[in-house]
């Protein structure tokens, strides 16, 4: 099992989980409550983001981040994320989650990946991470993101975050459709990098296509990518992409389109529609 996408169907509220191998649907899944019975979740309740064996959950009207801690499509345990001082924090507009990352790098000081919470201010325009603590829904510390010259950084519209992964967020620009990859260290920018295709020329790709996050679809030991890949979806043709990038994370190596269990291509429309991507762990 390589990477997840993670689909939610508006109409019944179901929420599904392909296991992919590679390009090609090894599974699906339907997430399971704590008694084994299919879980049907909607507004207002949204998901926001997910990693590993975590699905990440926010209400637009109570503004409550809850997490699903998984064991394959079972639920076995949910929680509020909580403040420092082990209180429910709630935070609404103009703070949205736009993702969920190891941005922390966390498993190199020794401690399990959890998910660090990404936030960006739609009125500041600063882009925060909650660094969670090992039992995964506690917040640790915050960190504001830095530019290279560790200033803070406030990034807004026609940017906004499509993506996170290990030390990673991408952006997108609506007027230009360029994609782009900040490669942070710890909570600093270390380099910034405008995707290219194929032969090395920038790319900009707009609607029908959209991005719905990054994550790791290629999971080859030998040849991991850390920055991960870009998951695409196009709204007219249902068709779901993956752009493998290099090991640099900025040129990609191989577009594939998604195919079904018996490797045909597969177009999926409304009223499923993505909600994230995650990691193999997740199922």
């Amino acid at each position: 099992m390589t990477g997840l996408v993670v689909w939610h169907n508006s109409a019944t509220n179901e929420t599904q989980t392909w296991g992919m191998n590679g390009s090609r649907i090894e599974r699906r899944l339907t997430a399971l409550d704590e008694q084994g019975k299919p879980i049907f979740v909607g507004p207002p309740w949204f998901i926001v983001g997910a990693f590993e064996k975590k699905i990440f959950w926010h209400n637009s009207d109570t503004h409550e981040t809850q997490i699903w801690f998984m064991n394959l499509d079972k639920i076995s345990r949910r929680a509020t994320v909580v403040d420092e001082n082990n209180e429910p924090i709630f935070i609404a507009p103009p703070w949205h989650i736009v993702g969920v990352g190891n941005i922390n790098a966390a498993q190199e000081l020794g401690h399990p990946h959890q998910g660090d919470i990404v936030w960006h201010n739609e009125n500041t325009q600063e882009t925060q991470v909650w660094i969670m603590n090992d039992e995964g829904h506690k917040i640790a510390r915050r960190v504001t993101i830095l530019d290279e010259n560790r200033q803070p950084i406030f990034v807004g519209m026609p940017w906004h975050i499509v993506g996170t992964w290990t030390r990673t967020i991408a952006w997108h620009n609506d007027e230009t459709n360029e994609t782009q990859i900040w490669v942070l260290n710890g909570d600093q920018i270390a380099r910034r990098v405008t995707v290219q295709d194929e032969n090395g020329k920038p790319i900009f790709v707009g609607p029908p296509w959209h991005t719905f996050g990054m994550t790791d679809f290629n999971a080859d030991p030998l040849h991991h990518n850390q920055n991960g890949d870009i998951l695409w979806y196009n709204d007219d043709t249902h068709e779901t992409q993956i752009w493998l990038l290099n090991d640099n994370g900025d040129r990609i190596s191989l577009r594939m389109t998604v195919q079904d269990e018996h490797g045909e291509t597969i177009f999926v429309g409304p009223p499923w529609r993505i909600a994230t991507c995650a990691d193999g762990g997740l199922v």
